[in-house]
């Protein structure tokens, strides 16, 4: 038992003190570049716990309306994907930062780019419609695939809407791999310790993205919250019931029979 209570306890002062430090390097990185950080208002705070009854509430209809077995395969693959970008945000910077050797900083030189836009076909034909036609060359980041002919499309005619943007390299790919072997790993066994690897991985993204402006609206948002745990698991049966329909890695688990069972 006494083991049990302790690495509970290890395991949540850990998740708060390193999304904590990830949160002040977060922000760190924000006010570099410019950008806006997101924050929690007064407002937000006490808003939130209404939208978790919500949110609560419409599980619990869920649960009542359609069968256990719909709802828990969803939630089985909704959790493995989340949990899988949760576990690369958690460990992604760590193992970029901390893995130094020859052949890693060899493969980190290894650099691809992935762009995903649409095109604004509706405006496209509008325009091809209006202006006469011609010959036209289709061209590669603003370089034409054939240098005898200029393109003559224009920036009006094809409007590019960006949706994904982003670098990698080979570090990237293993770590995503890692973490989806341990996604298949919580579907197949659900093991306690790939619960608690998603449950911790959860924390530490949460602690990191919620930034408060004032220290008041913590304590509003932990008074909603408070209330809010007393009303649905003591005055109805909706947490309980929903707590009890499906297993979900938003929690940490330690066996108390660990010595003895193994």
């Amino acid at each position: 038992m006494l083991l049990s209570y302790s690495f509970l306890l290890t395991s949540a002062l850990l998740c708060v003190y390193f999304g904590s430090y990830r949160s002040i390097i977060r922000k760190y990185n924000q006010q570099n570049s410019g950008e806006k950080p997101d924050v929690l208002t007064a407002k937000d705070a006490a808003m939130f716990p209404f939208i978790a009854s919500g949110f609560l509430f419409g599980i619990y209809l869920v649960i009542l309306m359609v069968s256990k077995e719909y709802i828990i395969f969803v939630l089985n693959i909704y959790f493995f994907l989340i949990g899988v970008v949760a576990l690369y945000r958690a460990l992604q910077p760590v193992i970029k930062a901390k893995l130094n050797f020859h052949f890693i900083n060899q493969i980190k030189k290894r650099q691809f780019h992935i762009t995903l836009s649409e095109n604004n076909q509706k405006q496209s034909k509008q325009n091809q419609n209006d202006e006469p036609s011609q010959p036209t060359t289709p061209t590669i980041e603003g370089n034409s695939l054939n240098d005898s002919t200029i393109s003559t499309v224009s920036s009006s005619t094809i409007r590019d809407i960006m949706h994904l943007d982003f670098d990698f390299d080979l570090v990237d790919v293993g770590t995503l791999f890692i973490c989806v072997l341990v996604g298949i790993w919580y579907l197949l066994k659900r093991h306690w310790i790939a619960n608690n690897i998603f449950g911790i991985a959860f924390s530490i993204n949460a602690i990191e993205i919620l930034h408060f402006n004032k220290v008041l609206n913590g304590c509003v948002l932990l008074s909603g919250l408070f209330v809010y745990d007393i009303f649905w698991v003591f005055g109805t049966d909706v947490m309980i019931t929903v707590a009890k329909s499906f297993d979900a890695p938003i929690k940490l688990l330690f066996p108390q029979d660990l010595i003895e069972n193994g």
